[in-house]
């Protein structure tokens, strides 16, 4: 194989498979982030829908609750007896009193309970909203008996002769002066929980939720198969798991036998799983469209590449030829070379060597034959080496096409490198953008509920621990913004609102911010303005700049005092902020204000950041055309400051 063709192959497998491992990579990538976006959506939609239930449960509890608390004091009333008649059992009320009580007072009120019914010590059912039901012995029910000490819930289970699934609320009726006299008890309805969880709106065409209970029975009606509902057990891999006590989000086939993703929750309260999940064909239609649309540009890249590798194979190939054909031409005797195209690259230069060493072999042979009889031994041997050097010439020639093989190779090697870097660099943005923020929202929000009180009232303990969550979300969601601003600031996106500001306002507002902080920690804080007349710059970015400084300087001093300066000099505001802390080692200051960088004055036990801080000010104070910089002495203290020019920045 030709010299030529070897090195075109070389060139057209390279692009080839360059292009394959981008792609490959790209796709698997971009999937990723797909099934992440619907994972997130998901879990919120499945941590929606338990709280909606969760919160209808405890709403019917305290329905019945309610009655329970009613029920001897209306029945009481109605019967024209007094509040101080003894009462040992629901026999000594009256039964019409009682049943129009249940049927006025509790099922005109709300529709979701399947049976209302009172039983009495015995297990007897003495009112019922169903007829039929009065008169049966219920006293081997594990709810009658469990609702004779305190409210207690029943998971599924078969209702009362209707068929359908329900729940049993049981809660203890007691007459005055704390005895139990019997049992009031209600079931509720399978179809109110199915309108309250089976809403899948907003979660494509095949998304659904449902229940199921820890028998593996449907409590809810799932969308494809109305009649499963209490018929049919599932054993689905994500059912199994989620009724084992977990929840998660996996891929499995589901009760259709399709394949699916779904995002389950275990809700041990009663003893059930809340499964929500999508068709895997839906959920890939994004993924194919990305898949087709990264062949396409691969198919493009590897043709340009291609096409590239071909021309660059031809301008190695074409002066390597035109050299060969000289040295073949010297070899046999043809020592009249002119035609070598002027370049100024290796090529060039051995060219001209070439010509040069045949002019000089031509010049020695005329030598030759002119003082043939008095020079022949010596023009025989000047023959010789000016041979052997033109023998170095051309092993020379093949070193330096090997070179520049080797040459391209690092090439190739540094821009393949090169474009994984920046293609990272683009990813993470994008993650961070689109992806990191996402679960924040419902995280924070759910938070918010329960500090509230939305979802129940919480103890002391957890209460602390929902506000230590809010603030690790908080601190979370500022490390996402402090990525964003620099990248903004890297892009060369973000904008300063130029204003007229007065820097003696900027100190005073971090004073008042960090004042009470510091008093708190037995710090004293102070501030001392010169007169700095006004200047132009972003109002907001200033005050943040200094506002990190401070902030710094009270986290890293235990005692002493923090002093806020702002002074002119020589034709700039100085701000600055000094602080009597443990101060930073000589090897560190000069990388302090470098991206991702932290310093060893964090190793104290203090929560470190990301190191973006002094960085993002160094960038934002160089934006306004200023500088920055620190003086610190290990173990007494430092001096952070910024000067921005008396007339404004650069932007």
């Amino acid at each position: 194989m030709m010299f030529r063709s070897k090195l075109i192959l070389i060139f057209v497998l390279f692009s080839v498979i360059i292009s394959i491992v981008s792609s490959y990579s790209f796709i698997s990538i971009g999937s990723h982030a797909i099934e992440d976006r619907v994972r997130a959506q998901f879990d919120s939609v499945a941590t929606l829908k338990a709280s909606q239930f969760l919160m209808f449960m405890e709403t019917e509890k305290d329905d019945v609750v309610r009655m329970s608390d009613d029920i001897v004091v209306h029945s009481l009333i109605h019967s024209g007896k007094s509040e101080d008649t003894a009462i040992t059992s629901l026999d000594d009320l009256d039964v019409v009193v009682l049943r129009r009580l249940v049927h006025d007072n509790i099922i005109g009120e709300s529709e979701d309970f399947e049976e209302l019914f009172l039983m009495g010590l015995d297990g007897k059912v003495v009112v019922s909203t169903d007829a039929r039901h009065e008169g049966v012995v219920e006293a081997d029910q594990g709810y009658f008996l469990s609702a004779l000490n305190a409210t207690y819930v029943q998971g599924g289970g078969p209702g009362n002769r209707t068929g359908e699934e329900s729940f049993v609320i049981a809660v203890p009726i007691k007459a005055t002066g704390g005895r139990v006299i019997g049992v009031v008890a209600g079931k509720i309805r399978r179809t109110r929980m199915t309108e309250i969880v089976s809403d899948w709106t907003g979660l494509g065409e095949t998304g659904e939720t449902f229940l199921v209970d820890k028998y593996n029975y449907f409590i809810t009606t799932p969308a494809r198969k109305p009649d499963y509902a209490l018929n049919t057990q599932v054993y689905t891999a994500g059912v199994n798991d989620c009724l084992a006590g977990h929840s998660g989000s996996k891929h499995f086939d589901d009760y259709r036998g399709v394949a699916v993703f779904g995002v389950y929750k275990w809700i041990p309260e009663y003893d059930v799983c809340l499964m929500s999940k999508i068709d895997d064909a839906e959920l890939f239609v994004s993924m194919r469209g990305l898949m087709i649309t990264t062949v396409f540009i691969g198919c493009g890249t590897a043709f340009i590449a291609i096409l590239v590798g071909i021309w660059l194979s031809f301008s190695i190939y074409k002066p390597l030829n035109a050299l060969g054909d000289i040295a073949n031409d010297i070899g046999k005797g043809d020592l009249d070379v002119h035609n070598i195209k002027r370049t100024y690259d290796e090529f060039g230069d051995l060219g001209r060597t070439l010509v040069v060493m045949a002019h000089d072999l031509r010049k020695y042979q005329g030598r030759l034959l002119n003082s043939e009889k008095h020079q022949k031994a010596h023009l025989v041997s000047e023959v010789n080496r000016k041979t052997q050097e033109l023998r170095r010439a051309i092993g020379n020639l093949e070193n330096t096409r090997l070179a520049m093989l080797n040459i391209m190779e690092d090439m190739r090697q540094a821009n393949s490198h090169l474009q994984e870097l920046d293609k990272a660099k683009d990813e993470f943005l994008n993650l961070v953008s689109h992806e990191l923020k996402t679960p924040l929202t419902p995280i924070k929000a759910h938070l918010e509920l329960l500090a509230d009180g939305d979802m129940g009232k919480l103890s002391k303990l957890q209460m602390e621990s929902v506000h230590t969550l809010s603030r690790s979300t908080d601190r979370l969601n500022g490390i996402i913004m402090n990525l964003l601003e620099i990248a903004r600031i890297n892009t060369g996106k973000i904008q300063l609102n130029i204003d007229r500001i007065r820097p003696d306002d900027i100190a005073k507002q971090v004073y008042d911010d960090i004042s009470l902080a510091g008093k708190e920690k037995g710090i004293k804080v102070s501030l001392q303005c010169g007169k700095t007349g006004f200047i132009r710059a972003d109002r907001g970015r200033v005050r943040e700049c200094l506002s990190n400084f401070a902030t710094n300087a009270l986290k890293f001093t235990e005692k002493g005092s923090i002093t806020i300066f702002t002074r002119m000099e020589k034709g700039v505001v100085r701000f600055s902020v000094t602080d009597t802390g443990i101060g930073i080692k000589q090897e560190d200051q000069h990388r302090l204000f470098e991206k991702f960088f932290q310093a060893g004055r964090q190793d104290v036990g203090k929560p470190k950041g990301v190191g973006l801080g002094l960085y993002s000010v160094r960038k934002i104070i160089e934006l306004h055309g200023g500088e920055v910089g620190v003086e610190s002495e290990f173990g007494k203290g430092s001096t952070f400051w910024f000067a921005l020019p008396r007339r404004g920045g650069g932007v």
